[in-house]
C-alpha cells in the first residue's frame, strides 16, 4: 500500500525526496553498482541519458510494474531474455539488448562487480557506420560489450 501511495503522489508531481522524508524512508545508494551510461546522439531518436546499475534483489521482494515507466515485469536471466527476444517473444531496444548480452556473460552478481571494475563506466554514444556499404549501429569495442555492432535495419528503438 505504501508503494502505491508513493507512486500516486509521484504521478501527481510530488518531489521524490520530500515523499521519502515524509515516509521516513531512505535510499541505500551504496548498494548500487554503476554498470553503464548510454546517451544516443541521433536526430532520428529521442534523446535520453540513461544510467544502468547492478543491485542485489532483496530477499522476498519482487518488483512490480508501475503502469507508466514500466508496464510489464518478467524475471529471467539475461541470457533467457536475449533468447526470448531472438525468438520474437520480447521487444528490446539497442542499449538494453547490449546490456543484456553483456550481463549474460557474467555468472553472478559478484562477477558483475569485478567486471565493472575492469570497465569503468563511460558515456556510450552509438553511431552509424557503413561496413561494405551496409549501415550498422555501433559502439566502442573497449567497454566490455561482447556485441558492438548490429545491422541498422535490425535495430529496435524506443
Amino acid at each position: 500500500a505504501a508503494v502505491q501511495m508513493l507512486r500516486a503522489a509521484l504521478a501527481q508531481g510530488e518531489p521524490f525526496g520530500a515523499l521519502l522524508q515524509q515516509e521516513g524512508l531512505r535510499l541505500d545508494l551504496d548498494q548500487l553498482v554503476a554498470f553503464a551510461r548510454w546517451r544516443p546522439n541521433s536526430p532520428e531518436t529521442r534523446v535520453f541519458d540513461t544510467r544502468f546499475y547492478l543491485a542485489r534483489s532483496p530477499a522476498g521482494q519482487t518488483a512490480i510494474p508501475d503502469g507508466g515507466e514500466s508496464v510489464r515485469a518478467l524475471w529471467a536471466t539475461a541470457s533467457e531474455f536475449v533468447t526470448g527476444a531472438d525468438a520474437g517473444r520480447h521487444r528490446v531496444i539497442f542499449p538494453t539488448r547490449r546490456n543484456l548480452e553483456r550481463l549474460a556473460t557474467l555468472p553472478s552478481f559478484d562477477e558483475g562487480c569485478r567486471h565493472v571494475a575492469r570497465f569503468p563506466v563511460e558515456m556510450i554514444t552509438p553511431w552509424v557506420e557503413k561496413r561494405e556499404g551496409v549501415p550498422y549501429l555501433c559502439i566502442r569495442q573497449d567497454q566490455g560489450y561482447p556485441v558492438t555492432a548490429e545491422l541498422l535495419e535490425h535495430v529496435k528503438r524506443g
